[in-house]
């Protein structure tokens, strides 16, 4: 497979957040990738049905942390770090869907993974909506949390959100906004979250830090640049989607403040045949974290199911 058109000018940003990142409970593994690097990746539990856990934008495997410790007892539970994220390589990437979905496709064929359930939290949502569209031999089933793709956005609402989402709009945020804007994930602080804030805080005194920040502009506009509402009707795998009733990620508070998250929910599950939708209440946009009891047992019938 020849990814020059999703890989180029790869130089080495070294990788200054292997030290001050909070060590990944169980510890990471790292799976080299042809012309990406190193991968880093947790795999626990003893299953031979694999699940893979997919990331959001500008978070991280430990995201996944309330998940794995509970499904793990049960499952294979695979997590991973995109390309550029917490402890996985860096470097200057296109950061396109196809990107991130050609990466998974290859982390899946490095890992000897030939079937799996593939599980995506937001941005990880719709890259594993893309992967699932592409590869549907690789997929058991398909486990979306808050996914990225089920809003659409008209072509002046596209506009907006690459305006508003420049690497210099990050970089000028101060301690107080980050805070402000991790928060707004949650439906109330969560306690035991508050480690992924302290590393979010950390990467902004890095030299990695202006790479961070054209790597989330460019992941923003490669969302609405690859719209996936439109071929939802094609997934063909079991799916389960699950929404926070209180989101304040999506629906886009700005650009459609009159929707709320259980509209949005409602519209794309109703495009996926083989789907079922649970909407949370008390939960944000980390409803992983607001609601770990129901996600997990929402997550674990379905795959029990899959069985």
């Amino acid at each position: 497979m020849y990814f020059k058109d999703f890989f180029y000018q790869r130089k080495k940003a070294g990788d200054p957040l292997k030290k001050i990142l909070t060590p990944y409970h169980p510890a990471a593994d790292f799976l080299q990738l042809p012309e990406i690097g190193s991968i880093a990746y947790v795999d626990t539990g003893g299953s031979d049905s694999p699940v893979v856990f997919v990331h959001g934008l500008g978070t991280y495997l430990p995201s996944w942390y309330p998940v794995l410790r509970h499904l793990g007892r049960h499952y294979r539970c695979i997590a991973l770090d995109l390309p550029n994220y917490g402890m996985s390589d860096k470097g200057h990437f296109s950061f396109s869907m196809d990107f991130f979905t050609t990466a998974l496709e290859l982390f899946l064929d490095e890992m000897k993974l030939n079937r799996v359930v593939l599980a995506g939290h937001s941005m990880g949502g719709q890259i594993a909506i893309e992967l699932a569209l592409k590869r549907p031999d690789l997929m058991e089933g398909l486990i979306l949390l808050a996914p990225a793709g089920f809003e659409t956005f008209s072509e002046q609402e596209k506009i907006w959100i690459k305006t508003f989402s420049q690497p210099e709009h990050f970089l000028a945020l101060n301690e107080v906004q980050v805070k402000q804007n991790f928060y707004n994930n949650f439906f109330r602080r969560v306690e035991a979250a508050e480690f992924m804030l302290k590393d979010r805080l950390s990467i902004m005194n890095t030299s990695y830090y202006p790479l961070y920040c054209q790597m989330i502009s460019k992941c923003f506009s490669a969302m609405v640049d690859k719209p996936v509402f439109h071929q939802l009707r094609e997934l063909s795998v079991p799916t389960q989607i699950l929404f926070g009733r209180q989101d304040a990620m999506i629906p886009n508070p700005f650009l459609h403040p009159t929707s709320n998250p259980a509209v949005v929910a409602r519209k794309g599950a109703s495009e996926i045949k083989d789907s079922k939708l649970f909407v949370l209440d008390e939960a944000g946009h980390m409803l992983m974290w607001d609601q770990p009891e129901k996600v997990n047992h929402s997550i674990k019938s379905f795959l029990d199911s899959t069985k």
